[in-house]
């Protein structure tokens, strides 16, 4: 079933579209249902037992049936195959060497048994290792669904808890360790296994000689436990590092334009940097160990052997060409199992667990408490009886802050009725629709939701797609509906001067469009979801006077003039058409009723949208160039001002612990804290706001689209590409030259031609030396002289006393030269490996900075072009 696809990948490049389907037990929402049951009787069980919860338990209840079925075969292969194939060729060996009890027959059975070993091998292993990756995929995906599923749970103040950074971290990093440690997690029993048995076998052959080497291979399980848990701890630092580091690049990325405004290249740099070379420390402090722990299972095989040999002739033993070979295979065998597979076990087992904890954390932040407070239909109902009512809510963000966010608010909304809520800034108009859409959690009250909800936030969002896809967000294509709600949305004038019209892709963060485009798209998307209940959170201040003119005629009072309507806005002119008008302050409800009853209960508008506070926190809010632009929320000839005040307000509510706390950790960079922290706005919000405030300015039609320089409009993004073919020897070179230069990639070279000289000349010298014992066991047992008998006159001859044969050495100068090389292969080994991961660790550092300064450098027409949201330039 797989030859097609072989074929087809041969003739050309394979693309995402010749892949099978993914089938239906490996598909996202299949695994992520399983585990999202497991982990949920997992939180009730921990409940009820009064336990902490663990999500390793959770997975083992939801896939830990078929990966023990899987680790049968690796049993088979190590314990069964590896073992008996050594012994089979063994066999063999002394039927070649004429030795009396075997027969042809046996010589036979003893080749059979080489050939089946190597068959069955292949037909266990390959199952294995299939089964075993299904298994890490698996796990690794349904992880990834309960992270995604989550992040959509959190509530306001877990996300100000955690970040992005952190999010992509688990996604990308943490969840991939289940693809590695799952292939040696079964070696954990195997090994002890295998070394039993081995060491069964070793005995008939050795006799107590064997206790040597097999002492010194036990010795590497403590070590390999103590390796695991100093990786296990740099492990943990290095994801601190990585986070903190990945959590200000995203920031400072994702806030180029305002960097570049106000020339920030150089603090922010070396921000960066500071924070890589504090990820770096702790990478190459775990190098280090790592390259012990490498040439340690490098050399470990020579020196076993060596051990166990020596002692066994040391102890009046003759050493044959089959006991060295049978034994250096057996010993080959369980040390690739006990000095590699099973640390690596030990320590992406820790890894692992590490990683666990991590999601598990994650896993249990607070989540959005909407079931208590919230009371919606499970059927849609007839559009006449849709609605919304808010009676004495009583809401806040944290539990740990003294004042309620809203206090005894309530309100009502039927179909075809408008529900305008005003008040300044603070006054928790916001608060209220978060409240509405289960995001800010209720002390008391209650909220009745009859109908769908559709909301529009006051801070547009656009995601990397074409224009059509950010409008539909996944709804089906209605050519009538979708043509309707361009018009009222005015996007027509827009889609005509696109290159390829609503089919122009659009950067991440709609960087390409201008703050009123945005607002539009952001507006156009809630309109057509067709919903029964609207929350508007002021769509209207970020477009020009006449286009939110034609937006709220059109579109809130025409087109949506059946549904039932929630605005929030600080304009007054699109108050007197509102069914009803909520007045908020501090939370709590001035004043509620229509319009002309406010005015004739002597309400003054404008005075509630300009208090004392408002003026306060505005004159943080705003750009230092829009400052004498605004006031009382009117500039005089009537015009809104929407030079993106908007998207200041929206700054002054956004949380600010997700900027403040990447640079929490380097206090002494008192530069760069300043910067991060001014206006005490997020970075990425204030880049919204300052590009908003220079792309449409209100003598600009809102209409007109950025161009370019040469004054032609181009489509915003580029499709990535992918190269083709291997990777050229100029790129691996280039690699490593940044690592070192030529001096130390030669010296590289030459160690590792030296390392496995020393390697292969261990071999070569061990056969040298068995070859030399057997020819002298020959000579004493063909000379009577020499043979260990009574004389005549009562004198003894032992095999010390045998003589030398030509070409070769002493038993103790072959020891000797046999313990130097082995010293020295160590020396070499642990050099060359260091010398390795010194140079991949500069070449990193090197590449990085590069990378970095040309990110820090290009023109910020590259932001326009790029998805930086998509992790292609986090990515590298």
């Amino acid at each position: 079933w797989i030859m097609p696809l072989m074929r087809l990948g041969y003739q050309r490049s394979l693309d995402v579209h010749d892949l099978y389907s993914v089938q239906e037990q490996d598909s996202s929402k299949e695994l992520g249902d399983n585990i999202q049951k497991k982990w949920d009787e997992e939180l009730e069980r921990s409940k009820k037992k009064g336990k902490k919860a663990s999500y390793v338990r959770a997975l083992v209840r939801c896939f830990g049936w078929e990966y023990a079925r899987v680790g049968l075969y690796a049993a088979f292969e190590e314990c069964v195959l590896r073992i008996g194939q050594p012994l089979c060729l063994g066999g063999l060996i002394r039927y070649f060497n004429r030795e009396e009890g075997y027969t042809t027959l046996d010589g036979w059975l003893f080749s059979a048994g080489v050939v089946m070993a190597s068959v069955l091998y292949i037909f266990a292993h390959h199952p294995f290792f299939w089964g075993i990756q299904h298994s890490g995929m698996q796990i690794r995906v349904a992880s990834c669904a309960m992270i995604y599923r989550k992040a959509l749970r959190l509530s306001k103040a877990a996300l100000g808890k955690t970040t992005i950074g952190q999010m992509v971290n688990l996604l990308s990093n943490d969840v991939n360790r289940f693809d590695t440690s799952v292939i040696f997690m079964h070696y954990l029993w195997i090994g002890p296994l295998q070394t039993l048995i081995v060491l069964g076998i070793l005995w008939t052959e050795l006799g107590p000689s064997c206790l040597a080497g097999i002492m010194l291979l036990i010795l590497f399980v403590p070590l390999q436990s103590w390796m695991g848990k100093v990786f296990s701890k740099l492990r943990l630092a290095t994801a601190h590092r990585t986070d903190e580091r990945v959590r200000i690049m995203s920031e400072v990325v994702n806030a180029m334009r305002v960097i570049k405004l106000y020339t920030w290249e150089k603090p922010f740099t070396a921000l960066i940097e500071k924070a890589r070379k504090s990820e770096i420390d702790v990478i190459m402090k775990t190098n280090y160990y790592r390259a012990v722990n490498m040439s340690l299972f490098f050399t470990s095989s020579k020196v076993i052997v060596f051990l166990a040999l020596l002692t066994y002739v040391l102890t009046g033993n003759v050493l044959t060409a089959e006991k060295v070979f049978v034994t250096s295979s057996l010993i080959n065998n369980v040390r690739l199992v006990m000095t590699l597979f099973f640390p690596f076990g030990i320590a992406m087992g820790s890894e692992t667990l590490i990683s666990c904890r991590r999601l598990q954390n994650f896993l249990e932040m607070e989540e959005r408490e909407d079931e208590s407070s919230i009371q919606k239909s499970n059927l849609r109902p007839k559009q006449k009886d849709c609605g919304l009512t808010v009676t004495d809510l009583t809401a806040k963000w944290s539990e740990a802050t003294e004042e309620d966010t809203l206090s005894e608010v309530s309100c009502s909304v039927k179909t075809g009725e408008l529900l305008a809520v005003i008040g300044p800034v603070g006054s928790g108009k916001g608060s209220l629709l978060q409240a509405i859409l289960g995001e800010l959690p209720a002390k008391s009250g209650s909220i009745s939701i009859r109908g769908k909800v559709a909301y529009a936030s006051q801070e547009p969002w656009v995601f990397c797609g074409t224009l059509r896809q950010n409008i539909l967000f996944g709804q089906p294509y209605d050519v009538k509906r979708y043509n309707e709600v361009i018009k009222v949305c005015a996007l027509e004038q827009d889609l005509e001067q696109l290159p390829q019209g609503d089919q122009t892709m659009v950067g991440e963060r709609g960087v390409s469009l201008s703050g009123g485009q945005k607002a539009r798209v952001n507006l156009a998307r809630a309109v057509y979801y067709d919903a029964d209940i609207y929350l508007l959170d002021d769509p209207l201040s970020a477009v020009d006077s006449h286009v939110g003119r034609h937006l709220f005629d059109n579109c809130i009072m025409r087109h949506l003039k059946h549904k039932a309507r929630v605005l929030v806005t600080h304009q007054l002119q699109y108050l007197q058409p509102a069914s009803q008008i909520l007045i908020l302050r501090e939370g709590h409800t001035e004043a509620i009723g229509g319009y002309h009853q406010l005015v004739n209960s002597g309400i003054d508008f404008a005075s509630l949208l300009s208090d004392g506070d408002d003026e306060k926190v505005g004159s943080l809010s705003r750009e230092p160039s829009m400052r004498s632009t605004k006031k009382n929320g009117v500039i005089p000839n009537g015009r809104h001002v929407q030079d993106g005040v908007g998207s200041s307000r929206s700054l002054q509510r956004k949380g600010r612990l997700n900027s403040e706390s990447s640079v929490s950790s380097f206090h002494d960079s008192v530069e760069v804290e300043n910067i991060l922290t001014i206006s005490g706005a997020n970075i990425a919000g204030s880049s919204l706001s300052l590009s908003d405030s220079i792309k449409e300015s209100p003598n600009k039609n809102s209409k007109k689209l950025n161009d370019t320089d040469d004054g032609e409009p181009e489509d915003s993004t580029r499709s990535e590409t992918r190269a083709e073919g291997s990777v050229r020897g100029a790129v691996y070179l280039e690699y490593f030259l940044a690592g070192g230069g030529w001096i130390l990639l030669i010296i590289l070279f030459i160690a590792n031609v030296l390392t496995q000289v020393i390697f292969s000349g261990t071999d070569y010298w061990l056969s040298y030396w068995a070859n030399g014992e057997q020819q002298r066991a020959r000579l004493l047992l063909n000379s009577q002289d020499n043979f260990s008998v009574i004389s005549g006159n009562g004198s003894s001859f032992s095999y010390s006393d045998a003589p030398i044969p030509d070409g070769y050495l002493d038993t103790y100068t072959n020891v000797y030269i046999y313990t130097g090389l082995t010293v020295g292969l160590f020396v070499l080994s642990l050099g060359r490996t260091v010398l390795f991961f010194v140079m991949c660790m500069t070449s990193s550092r090197k590449l990085h900075n590069r990378m970095f300064e040309c990110i820090i450098r290009v023109p910020i027409k590259f932001f326009d072009t790029h998805p930086i949201d998509s992790q292609r330039t986090l990515d590298r």
